[in-house]
């Protein structure tokens, strides 16, 4: 049995946000129109796989952040590790020693890899690795994902969103 759920705090919020932000998100996949009417509004929180709306409606979040929460939400060695560095400050200008041992932990992880470059989101990586394809193959065509199609904002892969 499915009892019925408040939505009235998440359509304040969903009116405030289509006044300032076109669509109402920032993000295509996060947008109304790519979830069905009775979908979580505007969430607040999460703790593992478990979000809750502005209404404190919880949900299992399936999709776990669009795919890039892979950890669970708050997981607390990340939350740990998080505010450690946050003391340090973040978004220098120049290298830190963090990047590079996280570059040489990663390859640790990948044996196969001679060198990491760590990119500020999924969509910069994914073109960065249609360009170097590109070059080293001299081809110019991309095969795309049919069932989850949100790879990056650039001209190569918006052409391919139906």
């Amino acid at each position: 049995m499915v009892s019925e759920r408040a939505f009235e705090r998440s359509e304040q919020w969903r009116a405030r946000a289509r006044e300032v932000i076109p669509g109402g998100a920032h993000c295509h996949a996060k947008a109304d129109s790519e979830y069905p009417q009775l979908s979580p509004g505007f969430l607040v929180r999460g703790q593992g796989c478990h979000v809750w709306d502005a209404d404190g409606n919880r949900y299992i979040e399936f999709a776990s952040g669009n795919r890039s929460v892979s950890l669970g939400h708050a997981f607390e060695p990340v939350v740990t590790a998080v505010r450690a560095e946050l003391e340090h400050g973040v978004n220098f200008t120049r290298p830190t020693p963090l990047e590079v041992v996280a570059a040489e932990s990663l390859l640790e992880l990948v044996p196969a890899s001679d060198m990491v470059k760590f990119c500020k989101n999924g969509s910069d990586a994914t073109s960065a690795a249609v360009r170097l394809a590109r070059a080293a193959t001299g081809r110019d065509l991309v095969a795309c994902c049919q069932d989850h199609p949100f790879f990056s904002f650039e001209d190569w892969f918006i052409t391919t969103t139906p």
